[in-house]
């Protein structure tokens, strides 16, 4: 009994050495557990073959089991680390993109409507309220055409399922004269990662 309950502690410290320390310091509380092993035997009289072939073979093999538990958890983490940075890079990366597309889609726009208001303004300043008028209607058709392509362009930025964007664009290239054959097959993926 009191040989099983040695075995056991000196193994379990074994593992926890192999798997927390780096090799070094791991050798070195290795062998300090074997010390501690032989100071168990002189103290506990367990002086029988059993205790120091099965205490040492058992704290070697369970060592090398924590340095290889050590290296998978450890190659798991910077997978993790790695899907996080694609993950992150990915929405900065989607993000600018946005940001691109809104000043390319608003910024010319919005240069010409506060231009066309201040030539309406001048021209009613200056007693020239047809033109001013006609001014005045091509902003609110600016605006009109503004608003519209800012709908589709949020429409386009909505979460959609791959099918979904795969149809959309197969019916755009049909639009454009091109013929299109679909060989989608259904995957369960996270919605972001979907996206």
């Amino acid at each position: 009994d009191r040989e099983r309950v040695a075995v056991g502690g000196h193994s379990y410290g074994a593992f926890m050495v192999g798997f927390y320390y780096r090799l070094p310091v791991a050798i070195a509380l290795l062998a300090f557990n074997f010390v501690v092993q032989v100071v168990t035997v002189f103290t506990l009289s367990l002086y029988s073959p059993f205790f120091w072939v099965t205490s040492g073979a058992v704290s070697i093999i369970l060592f090398v089991f924590g340095r290889f538990n050590r290296r998978d958890v450890r190659a798991h983490m910077v997978e993790l680390r790695q899907d996080q940075e694609i993950e992150s890079l990915a929405a900065i990366a989607e993000r600018e993109r946005i940001a691109r597309d809104m000043h390319d889609l608003l910024g010319h726009s919005l240069s010409s409507i506060a231009l066309k208001s201040e030539l309406a303004e001048k021209l009613i300043d200056r007693g020239d309220q047809e033109q001013a008028r006609d001014e005045i209607n091509q902003v609110a058709e600016l605006s009109r055409q503004v608003l519209s392509e800012v709908r589709m362009a949020v429409t386009g930025l909505k979460q959609q399922g791959l099918t979904g964007v795969m149809e959309r664009l197969a019916k755009q290239l049909t639009e454009q004269g091109y013929t299109v054959e679909q060989h989608i097959t259904p995957l369960a993926l996270r919605p972001t990662v979907e996206s």
